[in-house]
């Protein structure tokens, strides 16, 4: 048996008003001014027409109004028992007790909390708001695991496991730099057509709320992320497997399992203040209750996730010259978001929300890499003529295949009209792989997907096809030369993509562009680079 803690303390003390274009503010020129009143979109002429006459179009700027800092603790209590049931079996238990305080801030401070019916928003610990500002967290994490390994003969080992474990993501990273730790002004006219402030006017002044009551109104036009009022729930990640390995002949250790991960009510922003197609930003539902017509981010438990994958290893530790490492896995990744914490999604709206969970943005359907390293057997530390020229050889090598990641198909959003949400294009055909590259090559057939041109969502969904994937060999060859028992040198060749093999970049993926589906550009530093390299040692 074996008993343990651990406690973990986490500090900020960050300056850093990095929204709205920071200290410094951001002045935009967009050139609809500029433009007719029934005319086509303003381009890069209307822009440089409106800076020209200082007619602004969006006015940025930041401050930092308190200093941003996180207090919170981590505890965790926890034990293990190894247990050798039989000869063949033996089984790992274990069950963990996690504690996490709600985080606080510096001086006897809490954190914030908005209320989204009154525009209010709570500072904990100032006035009369107390420090949890009305935000609890749960008290009962448990976490069990267990683990059984079971050898079946000589040669083969059957294991399997489960574990359950909560996310140690530290709230101090996602709740910082929000209003009113950050405030700031992004003004822009309601009708962009329309005159706003002029360059000569300048950026109107930042200035800070009070916060000595505990209790502020927000303006309408800045942003921020809250917690909701009552539990703040802390997600999980159950992960289990299933693994036979088994040894082959040749020294070779192989091995073949199910792995899969399920993570629960993960933490992101959700906008409840996102509108319908056809809406845009006055159909946003809080506009009748505050005035609100901005987003409203509540932080909350939205997100889930879940992987599956057939995995496969080969080892060979180095022995009489020869060392392999490889592996392949067959995967699926599902999600909602790519991130926890400091993260959104695409669709907020409760009648499209659904459409966020699709493949993951790091989903790679197949991956396989094999290392390996072999000192050629014949002539080894010979000091004959031809052991000099034939001995002492060595080769190592990496060899990578690897899928591409998936990408969406995006639309212009004008006919969609809907707040905080993204547009994707109808797709109106089978999906065929072309593998063009270059201008005017197709890396899948456009035809397939369409604009939208009506008051709606597209019907191709969330990260839908594959981009390019990765084919690469890095490949040296190093010669030994024995000089006596303390001195040796060693000529080196290294081959980064000795095959000289592309690697792409991404297809263009906007159905309204020109350009749609074409690739013309490769990833930087991925041509085939050659090393040469001379080693002394003594």
């Amino acid at each position: 048996m074996r008993f343990g803690f651990d406690g973990i303390l986490l500090k900020l003390s960050h300056w850093q008003p990095e929204l709205f274009g920071g200290p410094r503010g951001e002045i935009w020129f967009d050139g609809a001014v500029t433009t007719l009143k029934d005319g086509d979109a303003p381009g890069q002429y209307n822009a440089y027409a409106a800076f020209l006459l200082g007619q602004t179009s969006r006015m940025s700027k930041a401050i930092q109004h308190v200093r941003s800092t996180g207090n919170e603790w981590q505890f965790a209590w926890y034990m293990t028992d190894r247990w050798q049931a039989t000869q063949n079996l033996a089984l790992n238990l274990g069950l963990r007790y996690e504690y996490y305080p709600l985080m606080s801030r510096a001086g006897g401070k809490g954190i914030e909390r908005y209320d989204p019916d009154t525009n209010l928003m709570y500072l904990g610990g100032r006035g009369s708001t107390p420090k949890n500002a009305g935000i609890d967290v749960s008290s009962a994490l448990f976490s069990p695991r267990l683990g059984v390994s079971y050898r079946l003969d000589d040669k083969t080992v059957i294991r399997s496991g489960f574990g359950l474990n909560y996310s140690p993501m530290p709230f101090s990273r996602p709740l910082r730099g929000q209003y009113p730790i950050v405030v700031g002004i992004d003004e822009r006219p309601d009708n962009p057509i329309e005159r706003f402030r002029s360059l000569a006017e300048g950026i109107p002044p930042v200035v800070g709320p009070d916060l000595s009551s505990g209790v502020i109104e927000v303006p309408l036009t800045v942003g921020f992320r809250s917690p909701y009022e009552g539990t703040l729930n802390r997600g999980y990640i159950a992960s289990w497997n299933f693994t036979v390995e088994r040894r082959l002949p040749g020294d070779i250790i192989t091995s073949i399992g199910y792995v899969a991960t399920r993570s629960v009510d993960m933490l992101a922003d959700r906008d409840i203040n996102a509108s319908r197609p056809g809406e845009g930003q006055s159909g946003r539902p809080y506009v009748s209750i505050t005035g609100r017509n901005r987003p409203i981010n509540m932080w909350d438990s939205y997100l889930n996730s879940d992987y599956h994958s057939l995995q496969v290893a080969i080892n060979r530790s180095y022995s009489k010259g020869l060392m392999l490492k490889g592996a392949y896995t067959w995967s699926k990744a599902i999600n909602m978001a790519d991130d926890e914490g400091w993260t959104g999604v695409w669709w907020d709206h409760p009648d499209v929300f659904h459409r966020n969970r699709a493949r993951a943005g790091y989903d790679r359907e197949h991956m396989f890499q094999m290392g390996f390293v072999y000192d050629l057997p014949f002539l080894r530390n010979n000091r004959s003529a031809a052991g000099v020229v034939l001995g002492n050889w060595q080769i190592s090598g990496i060899a990578a295949l690897i899928s591409g990641p998936p990408r969406s198909i995006g639309a212009s959003g004008s006919s969609l009209n809907a707040a905080s949400a993204v547009q994707t294009a109808d797709q109106v055909g089978p999906v065929t792989k072309l593998g063009g590259v270059g201008p005017g090559q197709h890396y899948y057939d456009p035809s397939a997907f369409a604009p939208v041109t009506e008051v709606r969502f597209g019907t191709s969904g969330r990260n839908i096809i594959n981009s390019p994937g990765i084919t690469n060999l890095d490949l040296s060859v190093f010669k030994k030369f024995p000089i006596d028992e303390q001195k040796e040198a060693q000529f080196r060749v290294e081959f980064f993509n000795l095959t000289n093999t592309p690697q792409f970049r991404p297809f263009a993926n906007n159905v309204n562009r020109t350009n749609f589906m074409t690739i013309t550009s490769t990833q930087p530093l991925t041509e085939r680079i050659i090393r040469l390299g001379l080693r002394f040692s003594f």
